[in-house]
């Protein structure tokens, strides 16, 4: 299993296809909006801590609450991506997805 959810950090040229577990985004809403598709379509790439916050719900919305330990120091993208879905924690998988949606609704309208 591969972690490829995370793009740009540190590794340019990437494309924000998945999580991890070959989901995408249709799987989360039952409308079909495929606003994961709209995010790889994007014509300028979100900065760092946007992408954060899109993986951190994605994570929230498909997997619940994080599990495991904090990546250590020497895996810093591990442990933004680690603390980007912990401060999720609590949030209700419905409103993940809705926080999900929105955002790439404004990154749409900011980045095109």
């Amino acid at each position: 299993m591969t972690d490829r959810g995370l793009v740009g950090l540190g590794n340019a040229g990437e494309t924000f296809v998945d999580f991890g577990r070959g989901r995408h985004y249709e799987d989360l809403n039952p409308a079909g909006f495929d606003a994961q598709e709209r995010v790889k379509k994007l014509s300028r790439r979100p900065s760092n801590p946007e992408l954060l916050d899109l993986y951190g719900l994605y994570k929230q919305a498909t997997d619940g609450d994080v599990t495991g330990s904090r990546p250590g120091m020497l895996d810093p993208k591990g442990r933004a991506k680690f603390d980007a879905w912990s401060s999720r924690k609590g949030m209700a998988g419905a409103e993940a997805k809705a926080r999900y949606v929105a955002l790439v609704g404004e990154l749409a309208k900011k980045l095109g």
